[in-house]
């Protein structure tokens, strides 16, 4: 019983330092943004090279709800060239799990 109690402290506590912060979750939501536009021109650029000016964008429109072992992240943000970008993830353990399709119209 004690090793598993001291089992489940110690991946409670590997779960609480591994919770992505925002800055994490604004770089992984500019790589999917890359991706999505990539066939996207505008004005002869490709649309995914103008991703990156975003990033003050993504971080002033995230919205982060740490529930200390794992955050919920939803985005909400005017491409200005190709419209709204909508995505909703869970931070867990490093990683990002997208909650539905990211949205772009």
């Amino acid at each position: 019983m004690q090793k598993l109690l001291a089992g489940f402290i110690l991946l409670l506590s590997a779960m609480i330092q591994t919770n992505p912060d925002k800055d994490e979750f604004v770089f992984f939501v500019q790589d999917i943004l890359i991706e999505e536009s990539k066939n996207y021109m505008f004005m002869d650029i490709p649309y995914h090279l103008l991703a990156p000016l975003l990033v003050k964008e993504i971080t002033v429109h995230t919205q982060k709800r740490n529930w200390v072992v794992f955050s919920l992240y939803k985005l909400e943000v005017n491409t200005y060239l190709k419209g709204v970008f909508r995505v909703k993830a869970l931070g867990v353990a490093n990683n990002f799990i997208l909650l539905g399709k990211p949205e772009l119209y």
